[in-house]
Parts: C-alpha cells; sequence; structure tokens
C-alpha cells in the first residue's frame, strides 16, 4: 500500500485497482502549469482531496484547509515523466518570526491554469504526509525533550517535497474516508504557523504509539505538498 494514501484512511487491505477506477470517475481538473500530468482531484473530506493524474496510475494526497502562508518561489523544476506536476523550492515567513526566511521544498500545485515562473510572490497552502514516523514521544515522558522544531528538506530523497519535521502536537481532528469508510487524524503541529500532517495509524500501531494527542512530539520523514492559491507578482 502507499504509505502516503495510509495517511488519509486507505488502509493496507484497499484495493488499488479499485480505487484508481474510482478516481477516474469525472471531476475537477488540476493543472500545476501547462505541463502537469495531474488530471483530476477528487474531494474526501473537509479539504482533504486525492490528486490523480491521467492515467490514474499516479495519486497524491493534498489538504486545501490548513495554515496559509506568503512566500516567493525560488526554484522550479518540471518533471514530465513523474506522477506529479512539478518540483518547487518556496522561501517562506512565519508569522512573527526574523531573520531568513525558511526555504520548503515541495511537491506543488495549483487548480488554476497558470504559468509557473521564479520569482513570483504569492499565497501557499502546505500539508505533510507521512513517509516515516522516526519519534512519537508523550507528553510529560522523559522521552520528550524541549528542543528546536525541524522543518528541513531532505536533499538526498528521490521523492519530491521529502522532508524532515520535528514539531510539537496542537490539535488534532478525527475525519472519515469516504470511500473506506476509515477514521483518520488531522494533526497541526507547532511550525511553520500550524502546519496539517496526516500519519498513518497502522505505522504508528506498528511504532507501538497509541496515536496523536496534544502535547505529543512527533518526528520523522514527510512529503510536502503545496498548493499555489494566489500570486502577487514578482519580486523579493
Amino acid at each position: 500500500m502507499d504509505p502516503l494514501l495510509e495517511t488519509i484512511g486507505f488502509g493496507p487491505d484497499t484495493d488499488i485497482g479499485a480505487l484508481r477506477a474510482s478516481l477516474r470517475r469525472p471531476g475537477g481538473r488540476v493543472f500545476g502549469g501547462d505541463r502537469s500530468p495531474f488530471a483530476r482531484r477528487v474531494h474526501l473530506t473537509s479539504g482533504v482531496e486525492v490528486l490523480s493524474t491521467y492515467d490514474g496510475q499516479g495519486l497524491w494526497p493534498t489538504f486545501r484547509r490548513g495554515a496559509r502562508v506568503e512566500g516567493r518561489i525560488a526554484g522550479l523544476e518540471f518533471d514530465s515523466w513523474g506522477p506529479y506536476p512539478l518540483r518547487a523550492e518556496i522561501d517562506v515567513r512565519e508569522r512573527g518570526a526574523d531573520g531568513a526566511p525558511r526555504r520548503l521544498s515541495a511537491l506543488a500545485w495549483s487548480a488554476r491554469r497558470e504559468a509557473w515562473e521564479i520569482g513570483e510572490r504569492g499565497s501557499f497552502a502546505p500539508a505533510a504526509f507521512a513517509l516515516d514516523v522516526a519519534h512519537c514521544a508523550r507528553r510529560g515522558s522523559s522521552e520528550v525533550l524541549p528542543g528546536p522544531r525541524w522543518l528541513e528538506p531532505d536533499a538526498h530523497a528521490e521523492l519530491p517535497g521529502t522532508t524532515f519535521l520535528a514539531a510539537p502536537i496542537l490539535d488534532v481532528r478525527r475525519l472519515e474516508n469516504p470511500i473506506t469508510g476509515r477514521t483518520f487524524d488531522a494533526v497541526e503541529v507547532d511550525v511553520l504557523g500550524g502546519l496539517s500532517v496526516f500519519v498513518s495509524r497502522w505505522q504508528l500501531h506498528e511504532d507501538s504509539c497509541d496515536g496523536p494527542r496534544v502535547g505529543d512530539w512527533i518526528s520523522g520523514s514527510f512529503a510536502l505538498v503545496v498548493e499555489r492559491l494566489r500570486v502577487a507578482g514578482i519580486g523579493v
């Protein structure tokens, strides 16, 4: 099973073939620039959606109701062969933060047919989906150490948007996948102004973690997916 789809309620026993067939039904078109291979997005619940390629083979989760950030596109890499529209590097500033902006490396997409240009400023909606949860420590546990919050791109990963993340949990919301009937969690963490992250319950169970709770610390490798919402022009 795809670890990213597990984070939004598609369990290890999900019939991938049937899922792909169901996502070929008519839905909203998705554009990540003129060269995007994404054909559709299918809404599941509360802003959680699945992006599907034209052939239905590439499936990516995304979340459209999380924290918004303002930023500037610092780099783009189109890949017409992969199941994603493009890789983007985006410089963003966290609310109340001083100093240099934080650079995000993400799978990026847009619901609008617009060209992407380096130097463009705009509004973005990021979300992170777990590839591997390395640590989930309970509040009050001796394992929880007050330390730096991490959100750093993995420069050696092949998967676009792979990012190291470590942060305390601020909020947990229970959602339900209408296709499988399984519940999953939308978790808000204290980084990037309240980044929404999604983790696989099956992986947490294997790692002897009961599930995310407010006050816990979570860390691991995540795929960062960013939707471009608004373009404000070219500038620094």
